[in-house]
Protein backbone atom coordinates (compact mmCIF):
# COMPACT_ATOMS: atom_id res chain seq x y z
CA UNK A 1 0.00 0.00 0.00
CA UNK A 2 1.77 3.73 -1.07
CA UNK A 3 1.24 5.91 1.57
CA UNK A 4 0.14 8.95 -0.13
CA UNK A 5 -2.20 10.89 1.74
CA UNK A 6 -4.25 10.54 5.38
CA UNK A 7 -6.57 8.19 4.20
CA UNK A 8 -4.05 5.52 3.23
CA UNK A 9 -1.60 6.87 6.20
CA UNK A 10 -4.64 5.22 8.30
CA UNK A 11 -5.02 2.26 6.31
CA UNK A 12 -2.15 0.82 6.56
CA UNK A 13 -1.42 1.38 10.04
CA UNK A 14 -5.12 -0.39 10.74
CA UNK A 15 -3.09 -3.41 8.38
CA UNK A 16 -0.48 -3.71 10.61
CA UNK A 17 -1.21 -7.41 12.53
CA UNK A 18 -2.41 -6.79 16.27
CA UNK A 19 -1.69 -9.54 18.70
CA UNK A 20 -4.26 -8.00 21.33
CA UNK A 21 -7.33 -6.04 20.86
CA UNK A 22 -8.82 -4.56 17.57
CA UNK A 23 -8.61 -0.99 16.14
CA UNK A 24 -11.29 0.57 13.75
CA UNK A 25 -10.30 3.68 11.40
CA UNK A 26 -12.46 5.93 13.41
CA UNK A 27 -10.72 5.23 16.59
CA UNK A 28 -7.26 5.89 14.35
CA UNK A 29 -8.90 9.19 12.71
CA UNK A 30 -10.24 10.66 16.17
CA UNK A 31 -7.75 9.38 19.25
CA UNK A 32 -4.84 7.86 17.90
CA UNK A 33 -3.83 10.24 15.25
CA UNK A 34 -4.33 13.45 17.36
CA UNK A 35 -1.76 11.98 19.87
CA UNK A 36 1.04 11.02 17.51
CA UNK A 37 0.65 14.61 16.09
CA UNK A 38 0.63 16.39 19.34
CA UNK A 39 3.62 14.10 20.03
CA UNK A 40 5.59 15.46 16.71
CA UNK A 41 4.78 19.01 17.69
CA UNK A 42 5.36 18.83 21.32
CA UNK A 43 7.71 15.86 22.01
CA UNK A 44 7.05 13.25 24.69
CA UNK A 45 9.16 12.94 28.08
CA UNK A 46 6.73 9.94 29.36
CA UNK A 47 9.05 8.64 32.24
CA UNK A 48 10.56 5.44 31.83
CA UNK A 49 10.03 5.31 28.34
CA UNK A 50 12.16 6.39 25.06
CA UNK A 51 12.06 10.62 25.03
CA UNK A 52 10.61 11.49 22.12
CA UNK A 53 12.13 14.90 20.96
CA UNK A 54 9.44 17.75 18.50
CA UNK A 55 10.12 18.16 15.34
CA UNK A 56 12.08 21.57 14.34
CA UNK A 57 13.07 21.55 10.22
CA UNK A 58 13.01 24.01 7.54
CA UNK A 59 9.46 23.03 6.79
CA UNK A 60 8.09 24.21 9.70
CA UNK A 61 9.72 27.79 9.32
CA UNK A 62 7.65 30.84 8.70
CA UNK A 63 8.62 34.29 8.09
CA UNK A 64 6.26 37.43 8.14
CA UNK A 65 5.68 40.83 9.86
CA UNK A 66 3.44 42.57 12.20
CA UNK A 67 3.09 45.84 14.82
CA UNK A 68 3.03 45.44 18.26
CA UNK A 69 -0.06 47.21 19.92
CA UNK A 70 0.41 49.66 22.31
CA UNK A 71 1.85 48.84 25.15
CA UNK A 72 4.22 46.35 23.11
CA UNK A 73 1.74 43.66 22.93
CA UNK A 74 1.19 40.99 20.43
CA UNK A 75 -1.77 38.51 20.31
CA UNK A 76 -0.11 35.31 18.92
CA UNK A 77 -3.12 33.57 17.37
CA UNK A 78 -3.92 36.28 15.34
CA UNK A 79 -1.28 38.71 14.71
CA UNK A 80 1.68 35.70 14.31
CA UNK A 81 0.11 32.46 13.00
CA UNK A 82 -2.89 30.19 14.83
CA UNK A 83 0.28 27.58 14.26
CA UNK A 84 2.56 28.96 15.83
CA UNK A 85 4.78 27.21 17.58
CA UNK A 86 7.73 28.92 18.87
CA UNK A 87 9.65 31.81 17.47
CA UNK A 88 13.11 31.54 16.25
CA UNK A 89 13.95 35.21 15.85
CA UNK A 90 12.72 38.38 15.90
CA UNK A 91 14.05 41.58 14.56
CA UNK A 92 13.11 45.08 14.27
CA UNK A 93 12.34 46.59 11.04
CA UNK A 94 15.57 48.95 9.99
CA UNK A 95 18.90 48.79 8.83
CA UNK A 96 21.45 47.06 10.26
CA UNK A 97 18.85 45.73 13.21
CA UNK A 98 19.93 43.07 15.34
CA UNK A 99 17.78 40.32 16.70
CA UNK A 100 16.08 40.80 19.82
CA UNK A 101 16.74 39.12 22.88
CA UNK A 102 14.83 36.59 24.83
CA UNK A 103 14.47 36.87 28.65
CA UNK A 104 12.34 34.86 30.80
CA UNK A 105 8.98 36.70 31.92
CA UNK A 106 10.15 37.00 35.74
CA UNK A 107 13.19 38.99 34.19
CA UNK A 108 11.32 40.76 31.05
CA UNK A 109 9.81 42.38 34.32
CA UNK A 110 12.55 43.39 35.86
CA UNK A 111 13.36 45.81 32.83
CA UNK A 112 12.17 49.15 34.25
CA UNK A 113 13.91 51.29 31.88
CA UNK A 114 12.75 49.25 28.62
CA UNK A 115 9.36 49.04 29.57
CA UNK A 116 8.65 52.13 30.43
CA UNK A 117 10.23 53.27 27.33
CA UNK A 118 8.16 53.51 23.66
CA UNK A 119 11.31 54.45 21.51
CA UNK A 120 12.11 52.09 19.20
CA UNK A 121 14.22 49.70 18.50
CA UNK A 122 13.02 46.78 20.53
CA UNK A 123 15.51 44.66 21.97
CA UNK A 124 14.07 41.88 24.52
CA UNK A 125 11.23 40.31 24.16
CA UNK A 126 8.81 37.46 25.98
CA UNK A 127 6.17 35.40 25.80
CA UNK A 128 3.47 34.30 28.41
CA UNK A 129 0.15 32.42 27.24
CA UNK A 130 -0.93 34.05 23.78
CA UNK A 131 0.58 36.92 24.27
CA UNK A 132 4.07 38.41 23.22
CA UNK A 133 5.77 41.13 24.97
CA UNK A 134 8.08 43.47 23.83
CA UNK A 135 10.48 46.21 24.87
CA UNK A 136 10.58 49.20 24.33
CA UNK A 137 6.98 49.20 24.06
CA UNK A 138 7.73 50.91 20.32
CA UNK A 139 4.47 50.51 17.78
CA UNK A 140 7.32 49.65 14.92
CA UNK A 141 7.19 46.62 12.68
CA UNK A 142 8.54 43.60 13.47
CA UNK A 143 9.92 41.12 11.22
CA UNK A 144 9.61 37.48 12.76
CA UNK A 145 10.39 33.72 11.64
CA UNK A 146 8.78 31.09 13.53
CA UNK A 147 7.98 27.21 13.58
CA UNK A 148 4.66 26.26 12.69
CA UNK A 149 2.30 23.30 12.55
CA UNK A 150 1.86 21.88 9.14
CA UNK A 151 -1.74 22.43 7.36
CA UNK A 152 -4.43 19.97 9.03
CA UNK A 153 -5.05 16.99 7.45
CA UNK A 154 -8.89 17.33 6.99
CA UNK A 155 -10.06 14.59 4.48
CA UNK A 156 -8.79 11.40 3.21
CA UNK A 157 -6.62 12.85 0.36
CA UNK A 158 -4.86 15.68 2.28
CA UNK A 159 -1.61 15.22 2.79
CA UNK A 160 1.61 17.35 4.47
CA UNK A 161 5.50 17.40 4.19
CA UNK A 162 6.00 14.04 6.38
CA UNK A 163 3.38 12.04 4.85
CA UNK A 164 4.95 13.10 1.52
CA UNK A 165 8.70 12.89 2.83
CA UNK A 166 8.71 10.79 6.07
CA UNK A 167 5.35 8.86 6.33
CA UNK A 168 7.48 6.66 8.93
CA UNK A 169 7.32 9.26 10.92
CA UNK A 170 3.34 9.33 11.67
CA UNK A 171 2.99 5.36 10.32
CA UNK A 172 5.59 4.67 13.91
CA UNK A 173 3.76 6.55 16.39
CA UNK A 174 0.01 5.72 14.92
CA UNK A 175 1.43 1.83 15.56
CA UNK A 176 2.88 2.58 19.07
CA UNK A 177 -0.38 4.23 20.10
CA UNK A 178 -2.42 1.54 19.08
CA UNK A 179 -0.22 -1.21 20.94
CA UNK A 180 -0.88 1.16 23.58
CA UNK A 181 -4.56 1.00 23.59
CA UNK A 182 -4.90 -2.23 22.52
CA UNK A 183 -2.55 -3.17 25.21
CA UNK A 184 -0.27 -4.75 22.62
CA UNK A 185 3.25 -5.42 24.48
CA UNK A 186 5.56 -3.73 21.39
CA UNK A 187 4.19 -0.21 22.54
CA UNK A 188 7.98 0.25 23.78
CA UNK A 189 9.27 -1.04 20.59
CA UNK A 190 7.31 0.94 18.20
CA UNK A 191 7.21 4.53 20.27
CA UNK A 192 11.31 3.89 20.21
CA UNK A 193 10.95 3.45 16.11
CA UNK A 194 8.63 7.19 16.30
CA UNK A 195 11.11 8.82 18.50
CA UNK A 196 13.71 7.40 15.76
CA UNK A 197 12.56 9.05 12.62
CA UNK A 198 11.64 11.73 14.60
CA UNK A 199 15.28 12.50 15.37
CA UNK A 200 16.54 11.40 12.39
CA UNK A 201 14.91 14.14 10.31
CA UNK A 202 15.99 16.85 12.69
CA UNK A 203 19.58 15.91 12.67
CA UNK A 204 19.20 15.74 8.87
CA UNK A 205 17.75 18.35 8.40
CA UNK A 206 20.22 20.68 10.71
CA UNK A 207 23.44 18.60 8.78
CA UNK A 208 21.51 19.83 5.62
CA UNK A 209 21.43 23.66 6.95
CA UNK A 210 25.10 23.61 7.29
CA UNK A 211 25.74 22.47 3.76
CA UNK A 212 26.88 18.84 4.99
CA UNK A 213 29.75 20.16 6.27
CA UNK A 214 30.81 19.10 10.06
CA UNK A 215 30.73 20.81 13.43
CA UNK A 216 34.08 21.54 14.75
CA UNK A 217 34.94 22.04 18.78
CA UNK A 218 37.47 25.47 18.69
CA UNK A 219 38.75 26.16 22.27
CA UNK A 220 38.34 30.29 23.20
CA UNK A 221 40.88 30.25 25.63
CA UNK A 222 44.68 28.96 25.03
CA UNK A 223 46.67 28.17 27.91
Amino acid sequence: MALTNYGTLRAAALDWSWTTGSLTDTTMANDIFPIVQSQVYWGDKTAGMQEIEPLRIRSMVSTGTFTPATGGTVTISSDVSSSWLEFIELVPVYNYARSMSYVEPWSFRKQVDALSSTVAPQWIYTVEGDTLYVAPAAVQTIRAAWYAKFAALSSDASTDYIITNAPQVYLYGMIAQGCLYTQDDRYAQFRALFAGAIKALNDTDQQQRASGSQSVARPRVVI
